[in-house]
């Protein structure tokens, strides 16, 4: 049973930025450096106009969530 839960909301405890920044480096060094023939600053661009548009689809998508659970737990 979860007792609580912990949001980091301005990035106090993990700077989302920074740990997508190494996430991209590392995965650009091992995954597509050697695969594909794509700069490593066209992938991080491409990366983070994609994680952009995921981000607020998965954001509006976790919103629809918790409103439908409310309003299952909501007192009649």
């Amino acid at each position: 049973m979860i007792e609580s839960v912990l949001f980091d909301l301005d990035g106090t405890i993990l700077d989302r930025e920074k740990s997508l920044e190494k996430f991209i480096e590392l995965q650009y060094q091992n995954l597509v450096a050697h695969q594909y023939d794509i700069d490593f600053n066209q992938y991080k661009n491409r990366f983070w106009s994609v994680n952009i548009i995921l981000d607020s689809f998965y954001r509006i998508f976790l919103y629809i969530l918790l409103v439908l659970d409310h309003s299952m737990h909501r007192a009649v």
